[in-house]
C-alpha cells in the first residue's frame, strides 16, 4: 500500500516505507497478490513519479518473495534522478546480519535504501516479542524508517 500511496499522491509524500511488500503495479486483485507475492513474474507497470523508498526484506520469508523487496528497488532507481552514488554495506544489527544498499542522488539526497536481513522470515523486524508477524531481533526496522523519513527535504520548503 505505500508503494501505491507514494505513486499516486507524490505530492503529499516525502519517502514511503516498504516491509515484506510488493512493488507498485504487481497485483490488481487478491488472485493476483497472491501470485506476485510468490515472486514477480513479469516486470511491474513503471512508476512515473520517483518518490525516495526504503525496503526491508527478509531472506527467509516464505509468504512474501525475498525478489519483491528487490522489484520494489528496481522501480525507484528505473524512474531515479539520474546519476546515483551507491554504498553496499554488511554488517550485524540488532542479533542479525544485514545487507544495506544506499543511493543517493548527486546532490546527496537518499533515493533508496535497501535492508536484506539474513534468516528473517514474514515479520516486522525489530518488532515487538508480543506483536503479530514480528522479530523482536534487529535490525529495528521502525526506527530506520523514521530516520529515512526524517532526512528528506520538505516538499515546498
Amino acid at each position: 500500500m505505500a508503494v501505491i500511496l507514494g505513486e499516486t499522491y507524490p505530492d503529499v509524500f516525502a519517502a514511503v516505507g516498504v516491509h515484506s511488500g510488493l512493488a507498485y503495479g504487481s497485483a490488481k486483485d487478491v488472485a493476483s497478490a497472491f501470485t506476485a507475492m510468490a515472486g514477480p513474474r513479469a516486470a511491474p507497470v513503471q512508476k512515473t513519479s520517483h518518490i525516495p523508498t526504503i525496503v526491508f526484506h527478509g531472506t527467509s520469508d516464505a509468504t512474501v518473495h525475498p525478489s519483491n523487496g528487490e522489484a520494489v528497488v528496481r522501480q525507484v532507481q528505473d524512474i531515479g534522478p539520474g546519476q546515483t552514488l551507491e554504498t553496499v554495506t554488511q554488517g550485524t544489527h540488532g542479533g542479525r546480519s544485514c545487507s544495506i544498499l544506499r543511493a543517493a542522488a548527486e546532490t546527496g539526497t537518499s533515493t533508496v535504501e535497501y535492508w536484506t536481513v539474513t534468516g528473517l522470515g514474514h515479520a516486522w523486524s525489530g518488532g515487538q516479542a508480543e506483536g503479530s508477524y514480528t522479530d523482536p531481533q534487529g535490525p529495528d526496522a521502525s526506527a530506520e524508517m523514521i530516520r529515512f523519513f526524517f532526512q528528506q527535504p520538505i516538499k515546498g520548503a
